[in-house]
């Protein structure tokens, strides 16, 4: 899988992410009180975090970790 099919994936599972949580979460009682939050706010920071994590682990991947191929000779 490439890092743009990656993205493009997490990006759509964000999107399903907010989605679930307006329409099956909703507001509650909290929206009596006035909020600095929006709805989706921690869905998103979830979705941020593991793009952040896969892109890191890729780069690690390919940095560290990945061999040339006459390595072994």
């Amino acid at each position: 899988m490439t890092l743009s099919r990656t993205v493009l994936t997490l990006a759509a599972l964000s999107l399903l992410a907010v989605a679930l949580e307006v329409f099956l979460v909703g507001e509650g009682d909290h929206g009596a009180e006035p909020s600095f939050y929006f709805t989706g706010l921690y869905a998103l920071i979830s979705i941020g975090a593991a793009i952040v994590m896969t892109v890191g682990v890729k780069l690690v991947g390919r940095l560290w970790l990945e061999r040339h191929e006459d390595y072994y000779d």
